[in-house]
């Protein structure tokens, strides 16, 4: 590819290009979001990602304590704490502004602004990436600026995703890349990919590890034009990777110890299909038809667009010889950044439309360290840049007429925005979307005056579905705790040792049911949970209805009150009636813990214990039969044997035994009336001591505790 540099024109107006850039960017944010999501005092639509990243950023500014990393606070996912920074705090932001947070009223967020600013410097840098290349020609650099601007990947990224609206980093990233290249000055030549890997590194490890590839191909550049020998070479990539490393670090995106770390599911699941680049996905294009793909490739969001695709077309169709240039010395380091993103991004799963051509084998080390980008399919972006910016530079290769080349480019604009146009449409929907304040009685505005903790269990981070208000609820139970002064375990988060998932999900609730509520601690319970502690002999805590949840605070005084909260929350259950697992909603007559969310064909059992809940209405006489229907049970041939304990009420009614190839599709047992008394809490417990994980027996890489799905469970009268 021939590059021009000659660009005095366009330096003697880089002011002009950084006032239309800004201008473009709050532009843009305007019209996809709407002006309540670029004022920093309104909170009303925070919802998911925002409501995460607004959650971490009000308790790190009201943080008392300076810690290392500077992103660590104490009070949120207590007992353990957490890095705001693995909850996307945008820690380049965050950190400045906790400094002035006394200054900064209660009602503050900063996402929206963040997100106009990273618009601005996505098409300033569009515009001065184009520039090396249509140095004298105004209406190419503006056009091809906008192409950059309103990049899908880009726009993509206003569907909740924030942070990753940083995506400037990449485009900045190749405008320092195609500089000139002098021998005399190599230090100016690198400084920027430094001064980069810093300002990513305290954005996000995705935009880190996009500034640190694109920083390598320019020292690679260097080695081959002979501007820099091995050993100078080797020493800028051991700086630009101990700068990468060190600011990642400091802003707590890389945390040892076994509480919390930098580990999260997903890998394979989140990743590019093949057809991503020409996948207009659920967004209807002019002419090209979504494909059916597999859940969780919308991570793999990688569609170029209508105009752009056209552009390529072009500029190929013109001149198939195009495609040598890429081994080209200035570009052969980009090439090689391209395939290894590439394949990055399509993980060791590669699928194609909705067909999997093959799994590759790694060693499991590998496979945890590419895990650690569990979203695989974002890694494509840098290349997703690198062919906007080819169907750019490409009719300008290949048509030597430039007034042809400016109406090509607009043309192609406008097709590109038409059809773009619904995702467009679609994201301004979703940000239309506003939240009610869930808490809105007195009882929670109380809780500092004799709490410390607040606890909410099941935490979010253990089932995002079981957890007291779903998904929604969990950022007003972290905003009351933050802005309270009380910490909270509950948080959202998508990267979580399994040691801090074991002391979460299993010995939190473990310690509360055999130990009982603290005194200084006030409770957001689940069903099965409130119960619990709402029958607990000689409790200290008032449980009730406050708001749609089950809130118990200390207050001895009217603990006795808490009997009621167990009629509201168990109707009385009629012999007979059958629980399904698929049912949606689920039935409200029994409540359950120990169990799989809903699902079809059934539930399987979680941990060694499962119980259920219910307040039978009792015949005159005779005794009870229970009755289960199963889907499977977790069995092979180095796991053969699964056992089941039966207890009512505490006391012991016999042992169920499933045997590899036995019957078991079903089992019964007979209930003695007298373990029931009448109009009280049933409570069924199935003790497994036989489950274990599908990953221990050589099934699959599961790792939880599995013993039997239930299909189907009733109780019913005895004959």
């Amino acid at each position: 590819m021939s590059v021009s540099f000659e660009n005095s024109r366009i330096v003697r107006s880089r002011w002009l290009l950084l006032s239309l850039a800004i201008f473009s960017g709050l532009v843009n944010v305007w019209l996809l979001v709407g002006w309540d999501h670029i004022n920093p005092l309104s909170l009303s639509w925070l919802a998911d990602d925002p409501a995460q990243y607004q959650a971490a950023w009000e308790f790190l500014r009201r943080d008392p304590a300076w810690r290392f990393p500077l992103t660590w606070v104490d009070n949120l996912g207590y007992p353990l704490g957490v890095s705001t920074s693995y909850m996307d705090v945008i820690p380049l932001v965050a950190v400045p502004l906790r400094l002035a947070s006394a200054l900064l009223p209660a009602d503050f967020q900063y996402l929206g602004l963040f997100a106009v600013a990273c618009h601005a410097l996505q098409a300033y840098f569009g515009f001065r990436l184009i520039s090396c290349f249509a140095p004298r020609d105004t209406i190419v650099v503006i056009v091809g600026g906008l192409f950059i601007l309103i990049a899908p990947v880009l726009t993509f990224r206003l569907y909740m995703h924030y942070v990753l609206s940083s995506q400037w980093v990449i485009v900045a990233g190749l405008y320092y890349y195609f500089r000139p290249l002098e021998q005399s000055n190599l230090g100016k030549y690198m400084r920027p990919f430094l001064v980069l890997s810093v300002v990513a590194s305290a954005i996000n490890p995705y935009i880190s590890l996009f500034a640190m590839l694109i920083g390598g191909s320019a020292i690679l550049r260097a080695y081959l034009d002979g501007r820099a020998g091995l050993i100078v070479a080797g020493l800028f990539g051991l700086v630009l990777g101990g700068l990468t490393l060190s600011t990642l670090a400091a802003f707590g995106f890389l945390v040892g110890g076994d509480g919390v770390q930098f580990a999260g599911g997903g890998y394979t699941i989140y990743s590019m299909n093949l057809l991503s680049p020409i996948d207009p996905f659920i967004f209807p294009s002019l002419l090209i038809k979504g494909r059916q793909t597999f859940a969780g490739q919308s991570e793999g969001y990688n569609y170029l667009g209508l105009g752009v695709l056209l552009l390529l077309f072009v500029a190929l169709a013109r001149h198939p010889a195009l495609v040598l240039r890429m081994w080209s010395k200035p570009l052969r380091p980009l090439l090689f950044t391209s395939i290894i993103c590439t394949v990055l991004a399509l993980s060791v799963k590669v699928t194609l439309a909705d067909s999997v051509l093959g799994t590759i084998p790694v060693p499991s080390a590998v496979f945890q360290a590419l895990a650690s980008f569990r979203a695989s399919g974002r890694l494509f972006w840098p290349v997703h840049y690198l062919l906007i910016l080819a169907a750019i530079v490409g009719p300008l290769m290949t048509c030597p007429r430039r007034q042809v080349v400016s109406f090509l480019l607009c043309l192609a604009l406008v097709t590109q925005m038409a059809d773009l146009m619904s995702l467009r449409q679609a994201i301004s929907a979703q940000a239309q979307v506003r939240q009610a304040d869930l808490l809105v009685s007195s009882d929670w505005a109380s809780l500092p005056q004799r709490h410390r903790h607040l606890v909410v269990l099941p935490a979010w981070q253990c089932s995002r579905d079981q957890t007291p208000g779903g998904s929604e609820a969990w950022y007003w139970f972290a905003r009351l705790a933050a802005r309270s002064g009380m910490t909270v375990n509950s948080f959202y988060t998508s990267r979580i040792s399994s040691t801090a998932i074991h002391l979460y999900c299993a010995v939190m609730p473990e310690v509360l049911g055999r130990q009982g509520p603290e005194t200084d601690t006030a409770y957001v319970l689940g069903g099965a949970l409130a119960l619990a502690v709402a029958m607990r002999p000689g409790s200290t805590h008032y449980c009730r209805r406050v708001d749609g949840f089950n809130l118990c605070t200390y207050d001895p005084t009217r603990a006795d009150q808490s009997r009621s909260l167990v009629k509201q929350l168990l109707p009385p259950y009629t012999l007979g009636t059958e629980f399904r697992a698929e049912e949606n909603p689920p039935n409200t007559l029994i409540l359950s813990e120990g169990w799989q969310d809903r699902s079809s064909p059934g539930r399987w059992t979680l941990g060694r214990v499962a119980s259920v809940y219910l307040r039978p209405l009792l015949p005159q006489t005779g005794a009870l039969r229970l009755e289960l229907e199963l889907a499977a049970v977790l069995l092979n041939a180095r796991h053969p044997l699964q056992r089941a304990v039966v207890q009512v009420n505490g006391q012991a009614l016999g042992t169920w035994e499933f045997r590899l190839g036995g019957a078991n599709d079903s089992r019964s047992l007979t209930i003695p009336r007298g373990l029931i008394p009448e109009g009280e809490v049933m409570v069924l417990t199935l003790e497994l001591p036989d489950a274990v994980t599908p990953q221990s027996i050589g099934i699959n890489n599961d790792e939880r505790v599995l013993a039997l799905r239930i299909k189907r469970l009733r109780i019913i009268a005895a004959n």
